[in-house]
């Protein structure tokens, strides 16, 4: 049996209950246990989708690449609240929607960076690590030059999130429109009616579910 651990947010909780990617990993990898951990005040889920009432917690409850790069060091340099995390196989890590709000160059500059220190550990560890993308914000939340760079981003990391043990999964690529006016936006069909913000409708959550699928399969 190979286990995964989920480390998310909001958007992420929506692509696991309303995406069904715990349904969808269990039918396509039968030898598979998938848990999550989402917002220390809601914690870890085992494999059947239950909470256990328990977080590690996340240093700052902070799942922005920043916070990821702390969540990998710390399981790399073996701190305690990191203990759960040395029980699985895979991690896989996302950032929400707020991290494509790229502001100028130089924070993209600043962002791959941080991707790049993240690769660096994630080597070091004896887990596979599965990165996603960011999903994209919403079109009258982002200008053009910004769904520019995030689109860039989502694209770069397909080239340097790679090596033994590393994934990665293009959400971003799956929920965005590739050309004209709202290049770089998620697309219409998969926004939720209300509140009309960057979260995933129904049919968002799914076709990200679906993007992941594969990603991880390809880790086991």
């Amino acid at each position: 049996m190979t286990t995964a651990l989920f480390i998310h947010h909001s958007v992420g909780q929506q692509i696991i209950h309303d995406g069904g990617l715990r349904q969808k990993l269990s039918a396509d990898i039968a030898s598979l246990e998938f848990w999550d951990h989402d917002y220390n005040q809601l914690g870890l889920s085992n494999a059947a989708g239950s909470p256990l009432g328990i977080s590690f917690p996340i240093p700052g409850d902070n799942t922005d690449p920043d916070g990821l790069l702390t969540i990998l060091r710390g399981i790399e340099a073996g701190e305690p609240w990191a203990e759960h995390t040395r029980t699985f196989d895979v991690l896989m890590l996302k950032s929400c929607f707020p991290n494509n709000a790229i502001h100028s160059d130089a924070a993209t500059t600043s962002l791959k960076g941080l991707y790049q220190q993240m690769r660096e550990v994630a080597m070091a560890l004896p887990q596979a690590v599965l990165l996603m993308s960011s999903p994209p914000l919403v079109l009258e939340a982002t200008r053009p030059d910004q769904a520019a760079r995030a689109a860039d981003i989502a694209a770069w990391l397909g080239s340097h999130w790679t090596g033994p043990r590393l994934g990665y999964a293009n959400i971003f690529d799956t929920l965005t429109y590739h050309c004209g006016p709202a290049r770089g936006t998620l697309r219409l069909r998969y926004r939720r009616k209300r509140p009309r913000d960057s979260h995933l409708g129904v049919a968002g959550a799914e076709a990200a579910a679906r993007a992941i699928v594969p990603a991880v399969r390809a880790l086991l």
